[in-house]
């Protein structure tokens, strides 16, 4: 039987708005600008600075996140997102185009999702909503140099994921990144596991994760190319912890631990490096359009080295007000105060001196930030 080409091309254009119609794609961002008094700064000259920067609560950024509809209650999915500064216009994540994420995968409403590329892990879907650095502070209430990755300072490249559906509240799942080495099967690759369980107002979260040789080379799991805070051995990070909203008070309690071998660059450089952060912390919300938070963190270390062992301790406490002005812009008020103790000789606000030689010259440091964000 013969099929005129008219036919052929009218059935052609209709499967093809079909299609249209049953894929999404959606453009998103954020954008912080603020200023910062930060104390105690060691690199340029020393002494107090009056700085511009974007971020915390939250970096800037723009991405894209699109669906398309296969049937059977089955999509395939994408996310790519850029970092940037709005100081200066500079890409961030090591100058990546999309180096915040960037992944493709499939999700079905029975059977979960499976994702691939760059992206976050357990620790970071599990633990962030625990902590003052991911829910309303952001980078500067991260605990010292990032290293149990609350703050998502690293994503895992070349990374397969699967993430279960929520069964009556509980939610797990797991990651595995791949070293991309011949012949080195372990050369930085990366595992993880993690879920959380909800319950109207409690929400209680655990996860572990283990790197081995974390930062050595560019292309595993965990790239040297702006990602990891330390190159290591082996890294391992285990936490866990809750929340519970009385009305309008919400708490928060988690401890993580992080355990580091064989570093061998990084704010700390030492065989054995060992990181207990026992955080609290609170949100109370005012009106709809105010809400005050604050927290406290304890970090308790312990570090070998060939001269002995050493314990370093760090205490930091945060306060924010936030004000917003519409429901896609807020304006903001955060201080920061942080002080070392034990063999600790400096204090470190993160992404304020992430490492040693841009870490502050004595053993307390206080930021005060004044910003504005604004969603789109």
């Amino acid at each position: 039987m013969k099929v005129s080409q008219s036919m052929v091309a009218a059935f052609a254009l209709l499967t093809a708005n079909a299609a249209n119609a049953q894929s999404s794609v959606t453009l998103y961002g954020i954008v912080d600008a603020g200023f910062n008094y930060v104390s105690n700064l060691k690199t340029g000259g020393g002494g107090h600075a009056l700085t511009l920067s974007d971020g915390p609560p939250q970096a800037s950024r723009f991405g894209l996140k699109g669906a398309e509809d296969i049937g059977a209650g089955n999509n395939v999915i994408f996310q790519l997102e850029n970092g940037f500064s709005v100081a200066n216009g500079n890409l961030g994540q090591g100058g990546r185009m999309f180096g915040r994420l960037a992944w493709l995968g499939v999700t079905g409403q029975n059977w979960g999702k499976v994702t691939l590329g760059r992206q976050y892990d357990p620790v970071v879907d599990y633990l962030y909503p625990l902590t003052a650095c991911g829910t309303y502070g952001g980078g500067y209430m991260c605990h010292p140099f990032d290293s149990d990755n609350i703050g998502n300072d690293f994503r895992v490249d070349n990374s397969v994921k699967y993430t279960s559906p929520n069964w009556g509240g509980l939610t797990f799942g797991t990651l595995y990144g791949m070293s991309n080495q011949a012949g080195g099967f372990k050369q930085n690759r990366a595992y993880s596991i993690g879920g959380s369980y909800a319950n109207g107002p409690l929400y209680l979260g655990a996860a572990f994760e283990q790197l081995d040789n974390p930062g050595t080379n560019a292309d595993g799991a965990v790239s040297s190319n702006g990602d990891a805070p330390f190159a290591a051995g082996r890294q391992r990070i285990l936490g866990a912890g809750g929340t519970y909203a009385f009305g309008s008070l919400k708490l928060a309690a988690s401890w993580a631990r992080t355990v580091l071998n064989g570093i061998t660059s990084g704010p700390i450089v030492a065989s054995y490096l060992r990181l207990d952060n026992y955080e609290v912390n609170a949100t109370y919300t005012i009106t709809p359009s105010v809400f005050l938070s604050g927290g406290y963190f304890f970090t308790n270390g312990k570090q070998s080295a060939a001269t002995g062992d050493l314990h370093p301790k760090w205490h930091e406490f945060n306060l924010m007000l936030d004000y917003s002005l519409s429901k896609r812009t807020d304006v903001f008020a955060m201080a920061i105060f942080q002080k070392a103790a034990g063999d600790s000789t400096f204090a470190s606000i993160y992404a304020i001196g992430p490492t040693a030689t841009a870490a502050p010259g004595s053993a307390r440091q206080t930021v005060v930030r004044l910003g504005i964000r604004h969603k789109f």
